[in-house]
């Protein structure tokens, strides 16, 4: 098992952020992407799989920005951090019966990605015997 083994990026940008990005300001990471996020190397190799938030059709974006509302941007783009990070986290640890969720750890340039972080530990319902460890890092 190798660190990327387990890694999975979640953004609010529109694809083709990531890879854009990595080509751009670390080419050398492009490898360990999966193939989908301009990479080479297949997810049960270990690529780092990239999930945009915004590419279900449901944006809350769309209504938050009509009324160019700060608050309300702000909430939708938690939500849809929340929505993500819970959603690879409970497909992550679902893998095996009884298995308890263990560490989740975010790193992230905007206070949503912290708060959805925190949320999706704090809303999670657990089994007495569970010790969830969540690390939020805020890059200013």
């Amino acid at each position: 098992s190798t660190l990327t083994d387990n890694l999975v990026i979640v953004t609010n940008a529109r694809h083709p952020w990531v890879p854009t990005c990595v080509q751009y300001f670390a080419p050398d990471l492009a490898q360990l992407l999966v193939p989908e996020a301009g990479g080479h190397l297949s997810a049960e190799d270990g690529g780092i799989r990239v999930v945009y938030t915004r590419g279900d059709g449901s944006d809350p974006m769309t209504q938050a920005t009509k009324f160019r509302n700060p608050q309300k941007m702000q909430e939708a783009l938690t939500a849809l951090k929340y929505r993500v990070m819970r959603r690879e986290a409970w497909k992550f640890y679902s893998q095996y019966p009884d298995q308890t969720w263990k560490n989740i750890l975010s790193v992230g340039d905007a206070i949503y990605e912290h708060d959805a972080v925190l949320q999706v530990a704090s809303r999670r319902h657990s089994p007495k015997r569970e010790r969830l460890r969540t690390k939020a890092f805020l890059l200013l």
